[in-house]
C-alpha cells in the first residue's frame, strides 16, 4: 500500500474524503512527547536500525545475559518499558526492545500489528532464542503471530493484552460515526492487506506451547478484561492474574506487575 502521509482530522469531527483516507488514518499511530527519563534510558542503550516494511526501525539493547524481548503496543515505544527494563537488568537479563514502523524513533507514519510482528522476526534473526517475550496491548497479537512463525522464546508475558485487531477497526469507525459503506470498504482494504488469522491471536492460541502469564486490569478502559480471559481460555498452560488500579498504560510502571514478571521469568523447572 502507498505509504503517503495523510493528516489526521480532528477525531471529534472527522472529515474523510474516502474509505482509503479513513483506513490510512486508522493505520497511523499517535506519537507522544518523550520524557527526560525515556531519553536517558535510550541514551544508555546500544542501538541499531533494521529495515522492516521499507521503514527503519530502532532497536535498543541493554545489559548482558539471556535476552528478553519487549514489544510495545499501538502508539507505544521501547522506552515506555523503563521499569521493566531496569528490573530485568537487575535480575541479570539482557533486554532487547524496539520502535516499530510509525513509532518512537522509527521512520514512517503508518503501522500495523503485522508490522510489529515482522519487526520482531527481523530482530530474532540475530538471536538464538529469547528467555522471554513481554508484550503490551496489540503487541500481544503480534507476539502470538511471531511465535507461530518460529520466534524462539521460552516464556511470554502479556500486559493489558489485545487479542483481536478487527474490533479496533470497528471501534475506530464507531467513534467517528463513519457510514456503513465506508466501514465495509475499510474492512475490504484490511482483508486485502492482511490475513485475518494472522492478527487473530485467539485463533492461533491453541497451537501455542510457550508458558504464558497474562496480567490485566479488570477496569482497563482501552482493552476489555475479556481479551485477557480469552487468552487464558485458549492458550494451553496459560495463567491469568487480574490487577487493580493500573489501567492500560500504568501497568507498565506498576511495581507489583514488574515484580510478578521477574518471578515468572525465573528458572524453568
Amino acid at each position: 500500500m502507498d505509504q503517503t502521509t495523510i493528516a489526521s482530522p480532528n477525531p471529534q469531527n472527522p472529515r474523510f474524503n474516502s474509505a482509503l483516507e479513513a483506513y490510512q488514518d486508522y493505520l497511523t499511530p499517535p506519537r507522544y512527547p518523550w520524557t527526560k527519563r525515556e531519553i536517558e534510558l535510550a541514551d544508555q542503550a546500544s542501538r541499531r536500525r533494521l529495515c522492516v516494511h521499507g521503514e527503519q526501525i530502532e532497536v535498543y539493547a541493554w545489559g548482558v545475559g539471556e535476552p528478553v524481548l519487549l514489544v510495545h503496543g499501538w502508539g507505544g515505544r521501547a522506552t515506555q518499558f523503563e521499569a521493566v527494563v531496569l528490573a530485568l537488568l537487575d535480575s541479570g537479563f539482557r533486554v532487547v526492545a524496539f520502535d516499530a514502523p510509525g513509532h518512537g524513533h522509527a521512520s514512517g507514519d503508518l503501522s500495523s500489528g503485522i508490522a510489529i510482528c515482522d519487526s520482531m522476526l527481523a530482530i530474532a534473526d540475530g538471536e538464538d532464542e529469547f528467555a522471554a517475550v513481554v508484550a503490551h496491548s496489540i503487541g500481544a497479537v503480534s507476539t502470538t503471530s511471531a511465535l507461530r512463525q518460529g520466534l524462539a522464546a521460552n516464556r511470554a508475558v502479556f500486559l493489558g493484552a489485545c487479542c483481536r485487531v478487527i474490533p479496533t477497526l470497528l471501534e475506530f469507525v464507531s467513534k467517528r460515526h463513519l457510514p456503513s459503506e465506508m466501514e465495509r470498504e475499510m474492512l475490504r482494504l484490511f482483508d486485502a492487506q492482511y490475513g485475518r488469522e494472522d492478527i487473530d491471536a485467539i485463533a492461533i492460541a491453541p497451537q501455542m506451547t510457550v508458558p504464558l502469564l497474562v496480567l490485566h486490569d479488570r477496569e482497563d478502559a482501552e482493552i476489555p478484561f475479556g481479551d485477557a480471559e480469552a487468552y487464558a481460555e485458549t492458550w494451553p498452560g496459560s495463567e491469568l492474574a487480574a490487577i487493580s488500579g493500573v489501567g492500560h498504560r500504568r501497568i507498565l510502571r506498576s511495581r507489583a506487575v514488574v515484580d510478578r514478571i521477574v518471578r515468572f521469568l525465573g528458572p524453568l523447572e
